[in-house]
């Protein structure tokens, strides 16, 4: 009875031992499930995967990392209302030429990929008529980076070094690496969001026409901490050593899109208030809401539902304007917009056929009106060898009866396993003989085309 007694305790010691690790593990699980960061974190992690779902092509239409890439775009652009305006005002005239211009444009893109060659070739080209406004070549030999911009130098400009075939070496491709990036993204944003940053409450708030008591977290954002933010996304791809690797040979200067603290990116007066709102327990999301102040303007945008279907509201100064009923399916969207009123103004259904995309959006209210419709469209597909994709976009917005802004725009491109670069770098100048005078040619040839555009 003795011997049973010690087993009993032992036995009971044992479960009260396995109880309380349960309950520890169970406590420390709850407490990471309801940090803010993670709640946010997953409601971008959804997003993402939504983005990869309708938008990203599948494999079939890959043709590997040795391939040439031919593609041009085109815009048809008019505009009453900045044609009446041009007469009035230098920044409407701008608008009305650069609108003008673009519909005579010419753009031609070419890029070539031979992981074999170790070399990378591309080139740019836009043209207004006969008038070249800009040319522009890149090159990456093995592990040296050129680059030639016409009309400051009759040869390449030497970079110096680049690791960018490094990148794929082994089993790695192109095309894993960019989307590791995109991925990775997300990761870095979730990182940069600070839980003490986040505020979190117990409240009582209307979900689908029901009060109920939820879990609230609020986030800020502002000028200073979008800037802080942004930066922080930057610098975390150097904590991961893949990640680093990977962006310091894709975007060599991927420190020059750090923001300054003086960067405006809001006004003084302006911030984005981001509130999530979950159930208490598991902290399953129910209701999203952001609600942007300017001086003393206010507008309110809510989405209540799930991922597969739900209201979407946009509110004014308190006031509900619109309320949109919402629902995704596997590969389609349809979104049907009503005013306070319960009235139908318009829809936009989304559909995805394996690789090609159409949407519509149609609105109509008063005196306004928009029409979208977009196309992406695969043609002569050869698996693994080559393919011709279309993107189209047509519209027609209206504001107070007046056009201001209708037309296409259309990319095509065309890709083939096939690619041989004839380029050569023979008297290219070291970047570091360039004379400040041509290094601020260099800088300001953007800004040049801009402003030819405009004229």
């Amino acid at each position: 009875m003795l011997v049973r007694g010690k087993r009993n305790i032992i036995i009971l010691c044992v479960f009260i031992f396995l109880f309380a690790i349960l309950s520890i593990s169970i406590g420390m699980y709850f407490r990471w499930l309801s940090k803010p960061s993670h709640i946010v974190g997953e409601v971008l992690s959804h997003i993402s995967e939504k983005n990869v779902r309708y938008f990203f092509p599948n494999q079939d239409v890959y043709v590997g990392d040795q391939f040439t890439l031919e593609s041009s775009i085109d815009f048809d652009l008019e505009s009453d209302y900045y044609k009446s305006k041009s007469l009035e005002d230098v920044d409407s005239l701008k608008k009305y030429n650069l609108l003008k211009n673009l519909s005579l444009l010419d753009t031609k893109f070419v890029m070539k990929h031979d992981s074999n060659n170790r070399q990378l070739f591309i080139e740019l080209q836009q043209k207004l008529g006969e008038e070249s406004i800009k040319y522009k070549k890149e090159l990456v030999d093995n592990e040296t980076h050129y680059y030639y911009v016409d009309g400051i130098l009759n040869q390449y400009v030497n970079n110096g070094t680049c690791h960018y075939f490094e990148t794929i070496k082994g089993d790695s491709t192109t095309k894993d690496n960019f989307q590791y990036l995109y991925q990775y993204f997300f990761t870095a944003l979730k990182n940069s969001l600070l839980d003490e940053e986040i505020k979190e409450y117990e409240v009582m708030t209307n979900i689908q026409s029901k009060e109920q008591k939820v879990h609230q977290i609020s986030m800020r954002f502002t000028n200073k901490n979008i800037i802080k933010i942004w930066n922080s996304i930057i610098n975390n791809y150097e904590k991961n050593d893949k990640a680093i690797f990977l962006l310091q040979n894709i975007i060599p200067n991927y420190k020059d899109y750090l923001l300054k603290e003086d960067s405006s990116i809001l006004s003084n007066n302006e911030y984005y208030l981001l509130n999530i709102y979950t159930t208490r327990f598991f902290y399953v999301p129910l209701k999203y809401e952001i609600i942007h102040m300017n001086g003393d303007e206010k507008e309110v945008y809510i989405y209540e539902g799930d991922s597969s279907s739900g209201e979407f509201y946009y509110l004014l100064n308190d006031q509900v304007q619109y309320v949109i009923d919402m629902e995704w399916r596997n590969t389609s969207i349809l979104f049907k917009v009503k005013n306070n009123k319960g009235e139908e103004l318009g829809d936009l259904r989304f559909d995805r056929d394996g690789n090609n995309i159409t949407a519509n959006f149609s609105f109509e209210e008063k005196d306004n009106k928009y029409e979208i419709i977009y196309a992406s469209k695969y043609d002569s597909v050869k698996k693994g060898k080559s393919n011709e994709r279309t993107d189209s976009l047509s519209f027609v917005i209206v504001q107070d009866k007046i056009s201001k802004l209708n037309g296409t725009i259309q990319y095509t491109k065309k890709f083939d396993n096939k690619v041989i670069i004839e380029e050569s770098v023979g008297e290219a100048i070291l970047a570091s003989k360039l004379t400040k005078e041509q290094k601020d040619l260099f800088k300001n040839k953007n800004r040049s085309v801009k402003e030819r555009l405009e004229g």
